[in-house]
């Protein structure tokens, strides 16, 4: 961004009293090499000798910086990135329900959404547009489809030094299960309901 200004501005030429400003161009393609650690949750069922269905998230970790508060905090009516360099995505091969969203079997890209009255939300957004949109997940901010499910947030007593996500099942409902999203002091949740194979 400051590489673009920058050249925005010298671009401009000197002595004009004119405000028009000539457009920057555009720099050309290069490939950037990238390597992380990625986590993932699952949850699969499993009967006598067949899976009934699962669903899986994976998701860069990023390492968690005090200055992160401020956007937790401050900044409103915003979408931002879902972990870390590649998109965050969930799979699944069947129907679910998060947070009372309805879900069919397929491929999501994972994104949080902060909205202006302070409420988050987590974001599915359709891996083909994005695709054909060629945008990183860095870009999430430019993108204004996708289907909402609300999280539920409160502090932590414990700190999260870089992005984890679980999938936790309840005991007693194993069709039930919580998406906990744990970064910093920072805790998002919402419920989830699986429709696996009898």
């Amino acid at each position: 961004m400051k590489t673009r200004s920058l050249l925005t501005v010298l671009l401009v030429p000197f002595g004009t009293a004119s405000s028009a400003r000539i457009p920057a161009q555009e720099a050309p393609q290069r490939p950037f090499e990238e390597t992380g650690e990625r986590g993932n949750c699952r949850i699969f069922f499993w009967g006598t000798n067949r899976s009934g269905g699962q669903v899986r998230v994976e998701y860069g970790r990023p390492v968690w910086k005090d200055s992160y508060d401020g956007f937790v905090d401050d900044v409103r009516d915003r979408r931002w990135r879902l972990g870390q360099n590649f998109w965050t995505s969930l799979d699944t091969n069947m129907p679910l329900k998060v947070g009372g969203l309805e879900l069919e079997p397929g491929l999501y890209y994972l994104a949080l959404e902060h909205q202006r009255d302070g409420r988050f939300v987590l974001l599915f957004l359709d891996p083909q547009e994005m695709r054909d949109l060629k945008l990183d997940a860095f870009q999430v901010d430019e993108t204004d489809s996708g289907s909402e499910a609300p999280l539920a947030y409160q502090k932590s007593p414990i700190q999260s030094g870089r992005l984890t996500l679980f999938l936790k099942t309840e005991p007693l409902k194993p069709c039930t299960a919580v998406l906990q999203i744990h970064f910093g002091n920072h805790l998002l949740s919402t419920s989830m309901e699986m429709h696996p194979d009898p």
